[in-house]
């Protein structure tokens, strides 16, 4: 089993065989400085990965895996196998036709017009579920923070204003500016929900408090560990999550609370 890690400044790729074994058992090699790998894959001979701070695709044979070496001091390795215009974070082989893929970017702040989209594989296609006319950069979606195990339900995060009706404790939807990344937002945005084909404003988002409900569970850029806050039911009806918002009739004063809403009774 191969994994990546970050020590300081350094990052690397960790070895253990299937059967298990102690920490004193692993093998790794060191991709460089600062290369940050966010992403590996094997097609049998060699081992890729995602380089994001180099912005680049490593490779090195498995053959030339050694213990406790730099890259750099491996002569078939190579840390810029492939140079990728942006932060590689996804990785993916396909031995059958020797193409390797990755998606780029997937750390950097949301891109204007971002909107959410289905896709049907029996149909083969494509809907858009936020189209917003009315702005020039789209919805801005900026986060999912969960669905119903048929898709039924999304509930998600946006700038856009995708809906007209009252939310928590009379609110609407306005135009929002939510924007950041990792554990670094600021700005207010909606949270929708999507049932079948109509989108419902369920209530108002704070990024700074509230940015935990949509970003995934791991590291944050600071290094720190964070944890996702927001929870949904198999049928999609409830939702948990956070805000600091006052959201119903609590005094919150500003600290943050979990709230469930039930689309049942809204």
């Amino acid at each position: 089993i191969y994994w990546t890690f970050e020590a300081g400044a350094f990052g690397g790729i960790y070895r253990l065989p299937l059967a298990g074994g102690s920490g004193e058992e692993r093998e790794y090699i060191i991709t460089g400085e600062n290369s940050r790998p966010r992403g590996i894959a094997l097609d049998g001979t060699n081992l890729y990965w995602a380089a994001q701070g180099g912005e680049a695709i490593g490779r090195i044979p498995l053959a030339d895996f050694t213990n406790n070496t730099p890259c750099s001091g491996i002569s078939g390795c190579e840390t810029e196998f492939v140079k990728t215009p942006g932060g590689p974070i996804g990785l993916a082989t396909d031995p059958t036709d020797e193409r390797i893929y990755w998606s780029t970017n997937g750390e950097t702040p949301p891109h204007p017009g971002t909107d959410l989209y289905r896709f049907d594989a029996e149909t083969e296609s494509l809907t858009d579920l936020t189209p917003d006319q009315s702005a020039e950069d789209g919805a801005e979606v900026v986060g999912v923070l969960g669905a119903s195990e048929d898709l039924s339900h999304i509930y998600f995060a946006a700038n856009g204003v995708l809906a007209s009706n009252e939310g928590s404790r009379g609110s609407h939807a306005s135009p929002g500016d939510c924007v950041g990344r990792s554990d670094n937002w600021s700005g207010s945005c909606n949270l929708y929900l999507r049932r079948d084909d109509e989108t419902i404003f369920v209530a108002p988002l704070r990024a700074s408090s509230d940015h935990y409900d949509w970003v995934p569970t791991g590291i944050s850029g600071t290094g720190g560990a964070q944890q996702r806050e927001s929870r949904v039911t198999a049928d999609g009806r409830v939702l948990l999550f956070g805000s600091g918002i006052q959201q119903s009739a609590y005094v919150n004063q500003g600290t943050s609370q979990f709230y469930r809403y039930d689309t049942d009774t809204g």
